[in-house]
């Protein structure tokens, strides 16, 4: 009796390690990474994507923009959308009299709020449908703090009393950012086009491709390493307030989808400044962003991932001073570059 019941253990033990390993091995948590060109927290056809123009100019000096906003993002459980994520931000422009240099560094957590109908809406609902889904409101919301830098350059035509006044010469600034942003996202406000097989050579969608979406955000900076005005006074202290942009882009199917137009406009509004800044960071502003880009590869109204190549012309005009970026006109001509791995 005894042998026999050695063996059985022997028997279920075998039994149940082989159940063990056959068992599937747990799925590996995920790490994302896009390229863009702006702080949002997800990529959509109507963002607009990180940008390099080099311009020669006959008699002086050539010139050059960047902007971009690369970021990476890392799954926090299994079976979840939480996410942590950096990002490196970058506005670089060496353009006489428009001069700017700003970088940031982010560190930040991402939770989508999904906003369900109600239980009346859903009893509706045939069996099996995708009507849930659709009506559905999706909210990826990033809470982030942000170490920023950004460099203060002469002014244009600055009066120097003596050499190396501070309106005369290069300063920098750091500030520390706080911020939490929420991206609203429903079914129907993207409507892109699709390939017909696999072969990738016929198109099926509608006449116009478009996306829409708005971004609102509440932050807080404060200033860490503070400029000296014209008068010799530092120019530090904190600003709170709200931004809030609205973007749309379309895409019409008789160039294939491969011409874009894309149009935002972004307005800041103080909730409180401190005395020195209300001088350089004005209670109310507001920017307009137009483009028309020609995409070279993979378009961005396509449901495929990757590499999105493209050449276009932006106009901007306005102020964002969270992005050091002083009330003015700009047009730049040059390459465009978006990314997402998944």
């Amino acid at each position: 009796m005894m042998t026999w019941a050695v063996g059985s253990c022997a028997i279920l033990s075998f039994v149940f390690a082989g159940a063990a390993a056959a068992q599937p091995p747990e799925d590996p948590l995920v790490t994302t990474w896009s390229l863009q060109g702006d702080e949002l927290p997800e990529q959509k056809p109507w963002t607009a994507p990180a940008s390099f123009a080099y311009t020669i100019n006959e008699g002086a000096a050539d010139s050059y923009a960047v902007d971009f906003a690369f970021r990476v993002d890392r799954q926090l459980r299994r079976r979840s959308d939480d996410t942590m994520f950096v990002r490196v931000v970058g506005h670089k422009t060496n353009q006489e009299k428009k001069e700017k240099e700003a970088f940031a560094g982010e560190l930040g957590y991402q939770h989508i709020i999904v906003v369900r109908p109600s239980l009346a809406r859903r009893a509706s609902y045939s069996a099996g449908s995708s009507e849930l889904q659709r009506d559905s409101y999706f909210i990826p919301v990033d809470l982030s703090v942000a170490l920023a830098s950004s460099t203060i350059f002469p002014e244009a035509g600055a009066v120097c009393p003596v050499p190396g006044a501070a309106q005369c010469r290069k300063q920098h600034k750091q500030s520390l950012r706080a911020m939490v942003t929420a991206q609203p996202y429903k079914f129907g406000w993207d409507r892109t086009f699709a390939y017909a097989d696999s072969s990738h050579k016929e198109l099926v969608g509608p006449a116009v491709a478009y996306s829409f979406g708005p971004v609102v955000s509440v932050f807080y900076d404060n200033i860490l390493d503070a400029k000296i005005g014209a008068d010799g006074t530092r120019i530090d202290g904190s600003v709170t307030g709200v931004k809030g942009i609205i973007g749309a882009a379309v895409s019409p199917r008789m160039f294939d989808y491969r011409l874009v137009l894309r149009a935002s406009v972004q307005g800041i509004q103080t909730l409180g400044r401190s005395q020195a800044r209300r001088g350089n960071f004005d209670d109310l502003t507001g920017l307009l962003k137009l483009s028309a880009d020609i995409e070279l590869g993979p378009r961005s109204f396509s449901a495929d991932k990757g590499w999105v190549p493209a050449f276009g012309v932006s106009y901007t005009r306005g102020e964002d001073p969270l992005a050091e970026q002083e009330k003015r006109k700009r047009w730049v001509i040059g390459f465009k570059l978006t990314y997402k791995s998944e």
